[in-house]
């Protein structure tokens, strides 16, 4: 399993929220997410998005469609702030 994370601000977390969770639902389907989760500073400016992959191709699938231009574009629309800071990781061991 390879995690992805990012990490940007929102202009408006409300609108953020209702847009990712449309797109985190046909994201699912498209690019093989297997579990999301969201974290938000306490200020509410701030979020972390996780999405768990079961492979680094689908990785490339989804960071090739976030580096759309009309797809940044959308998002900018909906509250979100760039740059996006995004980087994959795999567990190890402890």
């Amino acid at each position: 399993m390879i995690t992805l994370f990012g990490s940007h601000d929102v202009s408006d977390y409300e609108k953020w929220k209702s847009f990712f969770d449309m797109f985190v639902g046909q994201a699912e389907v498209d690019h093989a997410i297997q579990e999301t989760k969201v974290y938000r500073t306490v200020d509410g400016g701030r979020v972390v998005v996780t999405h768990t992959f079961n492979s680094k191709e689908d990785v490339d699938k989804h960071l090739a469609m976030m580096a759309d231009p009309e797809g940044q574009e959308m998002a900018k629309q909906n509250g979100v702030v760039f740059p996006v800071t995004m980087w994959a990781a795999e567990e190890v061991d402890s």
